[in-house]
């Protein structure tokens, strides 16, 4: 049997516990935790297996390549308990074992940690860290490095991800999302040794002069009645009912793209829309009110067997692309720049155009102000906010008839 060796991948912070006499059954029973943690093998010196938050478990063997406490520490992967038994585990850990102690380093010119699984140890870290947005993390990621997967992850370079970032920018969607989150994963890789640097360190994209932003602004907000008509009438080119109904109620209640096409029915009871915390950027439940006309967008969407989305994507499931989605009403409409984050501006600029006080306003779109009154105030102003919401839905109404 060869065993799929990776280097180091993870620096156990906390003491070893004492070795346990592991069986087939025990290593069956063994139950993930909050953070990863590892069970040493009795029998077989330096043999452990590695049980993940998510609840998968794989067998590891950790010793130094040769003699002595200067010696090199290596942690080799063994394979999965899936596909290994715990006997062959044994027998493989030996000859490692052997081998690392004749002074041959096991890894050298073998498989070293992938993209993919670096991937999944970072999957491992947000969870443990309780990352709000995690599973929207891991899933950017992995699309948009799956070309990558099998690639060693020190082998990942600035070209590859530029590349990538030039394709999405190709296909019409923002790579902003995911250099973000790439970001943030080559960081921690680099902060834990599984890389030697953050290949994005120092990186700055070119960015518009600032005449051409206060442009591409006033493009994406949609100020004037006309332009709200429009997009409503564009809004129909959808096939789709539900992704139509849908770009309809982002306009009216002006929440963040995935807070509002993965909005559930049990999230809505008596006119409020609570949107989960784990959905919501700032990490907290958060409720919003909703008009009648939001109100009716959703109660005449058919409910699906086996799903609770009123938006549901594909297969039932939450929606994931986004540029299939707005194409249709982008090229109705006439504005490639018109999304989600456009119908967010354009709710918060038309609510203050009715009136609506600049604090009501923050706090329907969900917005944090670093300042005193987001300090020291706890009022959430939900009889204002409620007027506010009906106000704006009549608005739009009229302006559509």
């Amino acid at each position: 049997m060869t065993a799929k060796q990776t280097p180091d991948l993870v620096r156990l912070r906390q003491k070893p516990a004492q070795p346990v006499a592991l069986t087939s059954n025990r290593v069956r029973n063994l139950k993930p935790r909050a953070q990863r943690y590892e069970v040493r093998d009795a029998q077989t010196p330096g043999l452990r297996v590695r049980v993940s938050p998510s609840g998968a478990k794989s067998y590891y063997l950790r010793a130094r390549v040769g003699h002595g406490r200067a010696a090199p520490l290596r942690n080799v992967r063994i394979g999965s308990v899936a596909e290994v038994s715990l006997a062959d585990a044994r027998a493989e850990a030996l000859r490692l074992l052997a081998l690392l102690r004749q002074g041959v380093d096991v890894t050298d010119g073998r498989d070293a940690i992938t993209v993919a699984q670096l991937i999944e140890a970072y999957a491992d870290s947000l969870q443990a860290r309780q990352v709000v947005r995690r599973v929207d993390v891991v899933s950017n990621l992995t699309r948009n490095l799956h070309s990558h997967r099998n690639r060693p992850a020190a082998d990942l370079t600035r070209a590859h991800i530029t590349a990538q970032m030039g394709a999405l920018e190709a296909a019409g969607l923002q790579p902003d999302y995911f250099r973000k989150c790439l970001s943030g994963l080559l960081t921690w890789a680099a902060n834990d040794g599984h890389v030697p640097v953050n290949v994005l360190a120092g990186y700055r994209r070119a960015t518009a002069t600032r005449a051409a932003k206060l442009n591409a602004r006033a493009r994406v907000t949609l100020t004037k009645a006309e332009e709200i008509r429009a997009f409503w009438i564009a809004t129909g080119a959808h096939s789709n009912p539900a992704y139509r109904d849908l770009l309809r109620f982002a306009l009216l209640t002006g929440q963040r793209r995935n807070e509002t096409a993965w909005i559930t029915r049990a999230d809505v009871a008596d006119g409020i829309w609570t949107v989960p915390a784990a959905l919501h950027k700032m990490g907290e439940a958060v409720r919003v009110p909703l008009g009648t006309h939001s109100q009716h967008l959703l109660t005449s969407q058919p409910e699906l067997a086996g799903t609770g989305l009123y938006f549901p994507g594909r297969g039932g499931k939450r929606i994931r692309g986004y540029a299939n989605l707005l194409r249709p009403m982008r090229d109705a409409l006439g504005n490639p720049d018109v999304g989600f984050q456009a119908l967010r501006r354009t709710y918060c600029t038309g609510l203050e155009e009715l009136g609506i006080p600049e604090r009501v306003c923050e706090l329907m779109i969900g917005h944090k102000r670093d300042d005193l009154m987001q300090r020291y105030s706890a009022a959430e102003l939900w009889t204002q906010r409620v007027e506010a919401q009906a106000q704006w839905e009549r608005h739009v109404l009229e302006v559509v008839a």
